[in-house]
């Protein structure tokens, strides 16, 4: 949870029920590094009662007046794996755009409408892109918050996610772009197929990243995926010879600092993913991608399941992500 003096967000704030895995219920306690929500897909129901200054995203099924003024929400969500929320004020209105069949909308501050409008293009441009490479999205909606974020660039939510209020200060970098298709291939990738992000958190992390790649080569320019790529290939080189007994699937307890996590989870995992895309060729590569992301859809999905899918893809599967 944060906030500022027009923002608060509503992320974990709720008791969850622990997922039951194959080794029993997942107990393991918060991590200083990744992100520690994991939770089932699950219908919620859900009743906010907000004074009218503020207005609440995602936007409710239904909102009746109350006799005291204050405004009744209803919420019902079906295959959701989190239901989160942020309070802004009443007059922070959103840029729309509709892009297959989902409403996409930016909420951004009148400093940074920059920033806002640059979110919403990127954000439909990137469903676009990852409908045609994943399949298609099993949300009606996504909203783009700018919040009053720390430590991070960027937090993904169910139909939710938040860009860091110092990142929309720079639209212009070309750091932002990655910021939103990341965030928004997590929609994908732990929204609709879920994984455990403390035993497992490249199933999401390194996707997010690879994807983010694959969006600025299709949609941005090649070059600027070429530059990611690079730098992120020559991060992972320096952290396997400084961490040689660390891996992309290593678990998050595993990892001393957030530099080791980034460089091995984030750019470890995409990088290894590029190899393993040249290696099988776009037909088996997304192929395999797309029957794991339809199979696995509202599930919580296991690195011993995605390499399966892969290994039947080809032979190249057995690299750093599935075991030499």
């Amino acid at each position: 949870m944060t906030r500022s003096r027009d923002t608060l967000t509503l992320i974990g704030f709720y008791p969850l029920l622990a997922p039951y895995t194959a080794e029993g219920w997942a107990l393991d306690p918060p991590a200083p590094l990744g992100d520690p929500l994991f939770a089932e897909a699950a219908t919620y129901d859900v009743t906010l009662i907000v004074d009218p200054a503020f207005r609440v995203v995602p936007a409710p099924d239904t909102t009746t007046s109350q006799p005291d003024g204050r405004l009744q929400m209803t919420y019902h969500r079906a295959g959701w794996r989190d239901l989160s929320f942020v309070v802004l004020d009443a007059a922070r209105a959103p840029r729309e755009a509709v892009r297959r069949g989902v409403s996409v909308r930016a909420w951004f501050s009148d400093e940074h409408a920059e920033a806002g409008q640059r979110a919403l293009d990127r954000g439909a441009a990137a469903i676009d892109v990852y409908s045609d490479l994943f399949g298609p999205l099993p949300f009606s909606s996504v909203d783009i918050v700018e919040a009053p974020l720390q430590r991070a660039a960027g937090v993904e939510c169910t139909g939710l996610f938040l860009v860091a209020a110092a990142s929309a200060a720079n639209p212009r970098d070309p750091f932002f772009d990655v910021i939103v298709s990341h965030e928004m291939a997590h929609q994908w990738f732990y929204a609709a197929v879920g994984n455990d992000p403390i035993e497992e958190p490249w199933l999401d992390e390194s996707m997010a990243t690879y994807a983010s790649w694959l969006f600025l080569a299709r949609a941005v320019s090649p070059a600027a995926a070429d530059a990611q790529a690079a730098a992120s290939a020559a991060a992972y080189e320096r952290a396997r010879r400084a961490h040689p007994s660390l891996r992309v699937t290593s678990p998050v307890y595993d990892f001393a600092d957030s530099d080791a996590y980034s460089s091995f989870v984030y750019s470890g995992g995409a990088t290894e993913l590029a190899a393993l895309h040249a290696a099988l060729g776009d037909d088996a590569f997304f192929g395999a991608l797309q029957a794991y992301a339809c199979a696995q859809a509202g599930r919580i999905a296991t690195g011993a399941l995605w390499c399966q899918y892969f290994s039947d893809a080809g032979a190249a599967a057995r690299g750093a992500l599935c075991g030499r």
